[in-house]
């Protein structure tokens, strides 16, 4: 049995915009095992983010995030984050649509309220965290190219972090018709919430919780169609439009 459902509220204009999300997915499974015993599998994952963005300008922005999770698979009962963060372009926002090379810093501060004590010996801690993210996107004719990086840690345990890299192509095959290529790879070395207790065989299969893993990566391929102008107007492109 699976449910997921998303809900979003945006307000965009050029001087400003607010972004709002409500997520829930739940999942779960049961299992007849050799033994004889029945395995259930719940996987939950619900929560809920916003952000609002202020244009200083051409090239600079500025804002606020914050978001609220609670997650079976990372060991959660809750986690919430609030910060402050800013944005720079080399490009005017207003060629967005051709071209962009943002450079964003962030800092804020994140709490845990554990399900199960963790590795670390914790029930529940609060941190100061920041984050470090560059995103170039590149628009022609023939397609889309785009990659980002972003490199975040704790403050001031700046050993324990994590950086992510991103990469997509989309090539206009025939109008309206695109191949799209996307690729990313993690580093990790942030994983504080990872349960003490080691995890059962079962919960290992059915991928029930989070694992200790140093590195991620992911490849996916596909074909999309687009109606209108592939050089459709973009509002408000900053914090990541």
């Amino acid at each position: 049995m699976q449910f997921n459902t998303n809900v979003n509220a945006n307000r965009v204009t050029e001087q400003s915009k607010i972004n709002l999300n409500m997520r829930l997915n739940y999942r779960e499974s049961k299992f007849e095992l050799p033994d004889g015993r029945t395995f259930v599998s719940p996987n939950r994952d619900y929560g809920g983010n916003g952000q609002y963005v202020k244009s200083l300008g051409p090239h600079w922005s500025a804002g606020a995030r914050a978001n609220w999770n609670s997650s079976t698979f990372n060991n959660q009962d809750s986690t919430w984050f609030a910060g402050p963060a800013v944005e720079w372009d080399l490009f005017p926002y207003s060629e967005s649509t051709r071209r962009l090379l943002t450079f964003a810093y962030s800092i804020g501060v994140r709490a845990w309220d554990y399900k199960e004590e963790t590795i670390f010996g914790k029930l529940e801690e609060k941190r100061a965290v920041q984050a470090f993210n560059t995103n170039v996107s590149m628009r022609q004719r023939w397609g889309t190219i785009g990659a980002s990086v972003e490199v975040a840690s704790f403050i001031p345990d700046m050993k324990k972090n994590h950086v992510g890299m991103f990469g997509n192509v989309s090539l206009n095959l025939v109008k309206g018709l695109s191949l799209n290529l996307q690729t990313s790879i993690d580093s990790i070395r942030d994983q504080i919430t990872l349960p003490a207790e080691e995890a059962t065989s079962e919960e290992v299969l059915v991928n029930q919780r989070q694992l200790a893993t140093s590195y991620r990566y992911q490849v996916f391929f596909g074909v999309g169609y687009t109606f209108g102008s592939i050089f459709s107007p973009i509002v408000n492109p900053r914090f990541g439009g």
